[in-house]
This record gives C-alpha cells, sequence and structure tokens, in this order.
C-alpha cells in the first residue's frame, strides 16, 4: 500500500493504472461513462475533474461512515483519502477504500466499506439491489484486497439511509481481470477500445480528436448499416417525442391552472413556474411538468437510501 502526501499527487498516480471506480466503466456498466473515457483520460488528453456533486459526497463520507458504524455496530477504519492498494498479481489494478470494516460479526475478516452520497431521485434505484456499478465498484475493491466480503452504505437525498454486504463473486472477478488486462493493453499501446453513447464518451471522443484534418478516408462496409440505424432512429424520436407531447398536453389540459394533480396511486403531477436560479419570476416564464412521489416498493437493510 501506498500512500501519496495529497490529492494532486495522488490523481497522478492514478494515471498509472486503473481504480476500482474506474472498472464500471472499462466494463460498460457505468451509466455516466464508458472505456473510451478511461481511455483519454490515462493518457491525460480528458480531465478527471472533481464535480461539485462530487466534491460534495466527498464532504458527506464521514457522515455516512460514522451513520454506518452506528447502525451496524461495526468498527470501521479511515486508511487516508490518498492511500493506494494495489493487486497482488495485476498491479496496475489499484483501490483507495472509503474505509474499512475491521470487524463484523457475521463475516470473515476485514472488507471494504464503499460510501454513496446520492440526490432522492436515486432511491428507487435501491428498491431490490444496489445498481450493477456500485457492486462491481465494490468486487473490484475485493479484488485488490483480498476481502472475502464487502459493504455499501448510501445517503440519498440527505436523509434516507440505506446498506448492504456482498459476498465476494469469484467466478465473476475470475471473468474481469482478463477485461481490464485487455484494456490497459489498449493504453499502452495507445489503441482506443470501442465508443458508447454515454456523456462521458462522448466528451473523450472531442478530447481525442478536438480538431477535423480535412482529409477524406473510406468507411468499413458496416458503416452504411449504422448510417440507416441512425436514420431510423431519429425517425423513432419524432414519433415518440409526438406522442409524448400529447400525453403531455393532456395532463396540462386535465391541471388547467391548478399546481398540483394527485393520482390515485398516491403520486402527483406537478405543472409549476420555476425560475432559473438568481432570476425573477416573469409572468412569461414557462411552467415545468413532473411526476413526483411514484410508491416505491419495500427497501433493503434498514430505512433504504468518491472515490475507488
Amino acid at each position: 500500500m501506498t500512500t501519496p502526501p495529497d490529492r494532486a499527487t495522488w490523481l497522478q498516480a492514478r494515471q498509472l493504472g486503473i481504480g476500482a471506480s474506474e472498472v464500471p466503466a472499462v466494463l460498460g456498466v457505468d451509466p455516466r461513462r464508458g472505456p473510451l473515457a478511461v481511455y483519454a483520460a490515462k493518457l491525460g488528453l480528458a480531465t478527471d475533474e472533481e464535480t461539485p456533486w462530487m466534491r460534495r459526497g466527498r464532504r458527506l463520507e464521514p457522515v455516512i461512515a460514522e451513520e454506518y458504524a452506528e447502525v451496524t455496530g461495526r468498527l470501521v477504519r479511515n486508511l487516508g483519502a490518498f492511500h493506494i492498494r494495489r493487486h497482488a498479481d495485476l498491479s496496475f489494478l489499484t483501490a483507495t477504500l472509503d474505509r474499512e470494516v475491521v470487524t463484523a460479526p457475521d463475516q470473515a475478516g476485514p472488507g471494504p466499506l464503499e460510501c454513496k452520497a446520492l440526490w432522492s431521485g436515486k432511491s428507487s434505484e435501491f428498491d431490490a439491489e444496489a445498481p450493477v456499478h456500485f457492486q462491481v465498484q465494490l468486487q473490484a475493491q475485493m479484488a485488490v484486497t483480498g476481502a472475502s466480503w464487502g459493504s455499501l452504505a448510501a445517503l440519498i437525498g440527505g436523509l434516507q439511509f440505506w446498506w448492504a454486504d456482498l459476498p465476494r463473486n469469484d467466478a465473476f472477478i475470475a471473468a474481469m481481470l482478463p477485461v481490464l488486462e485487455a484494456f490497459w493493453k489498449c493504453v499502452q499501446d495507445r489503441t482506443p477500445p470501442a465508443a458508447d453513447g454515454t456523456e462521458g464518451t462522448r466528451e473523450a471522443l472531442h478530447a481525442l480528436y478536438p480538431r477535423d484534418s480535412g482529409e477524406t478516408i473510406a468507411l468499413p462496409a458496416e458503416a452504411l448499416q449504422t448510417a440507416e440505424e441512425i436514420a431510423g432512429l431519429k425517425a423513432d424520436i419524432k414519433v415518440l417525442e409526438a406522442a409524448k407531447a400529447a400525453a403531455e398536453a393532456q395532463v396540462k389540459a386535465a391541471l388547467g391552472s391548478a399546481t398540483w394533480g394527485v393520482l390515485v396511486d398516491g403520486s402527483r403531477w406537478q405543472w409549476k413556474v420555476e425560475p432559473r436560479s438568481g432570476h425573477v419570476v416573469e409572468p412569461s416564464t414557462p411552467r415545468v411538468l413532473r411526476r413526483v412521489g411514484v410508491p416505491r416498493k419495500g427497501g433493503k437493510n434498514g430505512t433504504g437510501t468518491n472515490s475507488d
């Protein structure tokens, strides 16, 4: 285990490997970014800047860890914000744990604790179990540390707390490691992986290819099928947008001048003027339609709810 002296040095060290938080993106299960975004970041072509939301989540990490310790009765240890642990055989695979659970009566040995601070709209994602990309990140941490289990804790909307233990999945880890090895070879060889439709990938493409060269190239034969798929999808989007607009118009007509409309399942439609931050509401400001309070299924482990 190594411990860089500060965040800037820690970020530089992350360039030399794949962190557990990046594994979901490399495997294509991160909803925000794909392998191409991680590839661009490793080459220093795309910045891995901390967003305000990520910064607030990092500041809430001690709160989440403290709540977890109180709710579970387990002993939790802070290894430091900048420590880096490496896989025993694959030195490029690393993890920086939010916390380590030192003792848990029903578990064998210590295990990593991953803390997440999420906005209230994410609560439905925890109805049955944690989202897949969080589970993959925790499995990567177990692969690095050798732990037989790990724990996830989430604070949702600032008030709702959720936690769950996950056992080590050796079959998944065995399938994961060769994919990570192949990706790291792409980084070393400067061979871009396949692109996907995530926002992070779109940003990575702009970073990788910021200017056009003016040349003309021959595209592969399958590019024609892709072009036809894009045309078909655009046509489908037009049809769906028209259907959506018609349905929303019916809701607005039913609401009239009312702000709220209650549905039989307990959820509500809201059609309300919402000024932008720092702006005064003008008579011409449009009303925004949204559905709120959609009923959830039962939670898990308690009251139901960033790093490597």
